[in-house]
């Protein structure tokens, strides 16, 4: 496979980054024609591909630790926030987690951090039953369970 240049590479990297043709011309010193022949080549294209799977790719992997964050975050809130505090994570988990599939059968063995996700949903089932019974929250229009 014939190996991109320098500025063949550079000029790669700027279209994946969504910069116009025109653009990536001034940007590597090369005429407009001359990057419209290179992002015709099959390597060319095939390496703005790259770089753009490679983005998305970080991307996906920086938003699932954000989510992990905000996951632990919601979980300290329920157990050390004030009770409206508390309320307000309670709806925020159970509206996040209404729609995940729930299994037909349980799964024998659970991981530290599955165990951890079965305690958080208990301590919620019981506190939505507890705070519907003292009339501090209206009766859910969803299905409680994990």
């Amino acid at each position: 496979m014939p190996t991109l240049t320098p500025r063949q590479l550079q000029a790669a990297s700027l279209i994946a980054s969504g910069q116009s043709q025109r653009q990536v011309a001034k940007a590597v010193g090369a005429s407009y024609q001359t990057i419209n022949g290179w992002a015709q080549t099959p390597d060319f294209r095939q390496q703005v591909q790259t770089i753009i799977g490679d983005a998305h790719q970080g991307t996906i992997t920086m938003l699932q630790g954000q989510r992990l964050k905000a996951l632990e975050q919601l979980s300290n809130l329920l157990e050390t926030a004030p009770p409206a505090v508390r309320l307000q994570a309670i709806r925020t988990v159970l509206e996040a987690t209404n729609s995940l599939p729930t299994p037909a059968a349980p799964v024998p063995a659970r991981s530290p951090e599955q165990a951890s996700h079965d305690r958080v949903c208990d301590a919620l089932i019981e506190a939505t039953g507890w705070l519907v019974e003292e009339g501090h929250l209206p009766a859910p229009t969803y299905a409680l369970g994990h």
